[in-house]
């Protein structure tokens, strides 16, 4: 069963709303939130006030995960906290692990450096995936 209690539709809108358009393309935000909802899962991490810092939205498939989402506060970026919960992510499962990121997109890096490879190139589109299996 998916585990998303921990984060609420309204709270992954409002932090993907400023950055739609610029390193990912989501047409209806809505209907994303309503799929990994209805089917994904959250990691979240909060500070003792419930505030949201960083989450992972991802998918687990049969064969594999399919990251959707990373995404940090702002004014939490550079602390360390998508390291934190990828590594989470990568510790609980032994499947492969797949995700896209745009080749702009500095995330790419912190992916690099957890073991994922490029594994396609489409446009200014990567898939990058970390062979578990």
């Amino acid at each position: 069963m998916p585990s998303v209690h921990n984060i609420s539709e309204q709270e992954i809108i409002q932090s993907l709303q400023p950055l739609n358009h610029r390193f990912f393309h989501i047409d209806d935000l809505a209907q994303y939130v309503q799929k990994i909802l209805n089917i994904g899962n959250a990691e979240v991490i909060r500070d003792t006030d419930n505030n949201l810092l960083s989450y992972i939205l991802y998918y687990d498939n049969q064969d594999d995960m399919f990251v959707s989402m990373v995404w940090t506060h702002p004014q939490h970026q550079g602390k360390g906290l998508a390291k934190k919960i990828l590594r989470n992510l990568i510790g609980k499962t032994s499947k492969n692990i797949i995700l896209e990121v745009h080749k702009d997109n500095p995330a790419k890096y912190l992916y690099e450096k957890s073991g994922f490879v490029v594994i396609k190139q489409e446009g200014d589109l990567w898939t990058m995936k970390l062979e578990r299996v």
